[in-house]
């Protein structure tokens, strides 16, 4: 356990202690032996094309504004504050948002800013996974 914990070291956030990424935390989970579970979530149904709250620490704003060719729809309502941005968005968009990180991180040389995009990726999938839009029954 202790060779497990070292061999992570550097994926744990010392300011608090904790992963500092979803796969830190699986890696952490499985050098422990520890039980967790990644099956399916329970998935929000959702109105197809309904907005979703969605929100992104500064450091994420900051990661898109400066390392993508991303830009938010001109008219979309941006709530920032000290804890970083929050705008309603279809899943739509966050997807588009994705195709964006994803074209940045394939082009990305620098390992810690690849570790920071890879991250924000897996944060919009995990929007991505959060819901399930339904067609509007026909009349």
């Amino acid at each position: 356990e202790e060779d497990h914990l070292q061999e992570i070291e550097g994926e744990i956030d010392p300011a608090v202690g904790i992963p500092k990424s979803v796969h830190a935390l699986i890696d952490l989970l499985d050098g422990m032996g520890l039980p967790y579970s990644l099956g399916e979530p329970e998935r929000e149904k959702i109105p197809l094309g309904a907005p979703v709250p969605f929100r992104l620490t500064p450091h994420e704003y900051r990661l898109l504004s400066e390392h993508t060719e991303y830009r938010f729809e001109p008219g979309t309502e941006l709530v920032q504050g000290r804890n970083g941005v929050r705008a309603d968005l279809p899943l739509q968009e966050i997807a588009f948002i994705q195709d964006y990180v994803l074209e940045a991180l394939e082009r990305c040389k620098d390992e810690e800013l690849r570790q920071d995009l890879d991250e924000l990726h897996s944060k919009l999938q995990f929007y991505l996974d959060a819901y399930e839009e339904e067609e509007p029954e026909d009349l």
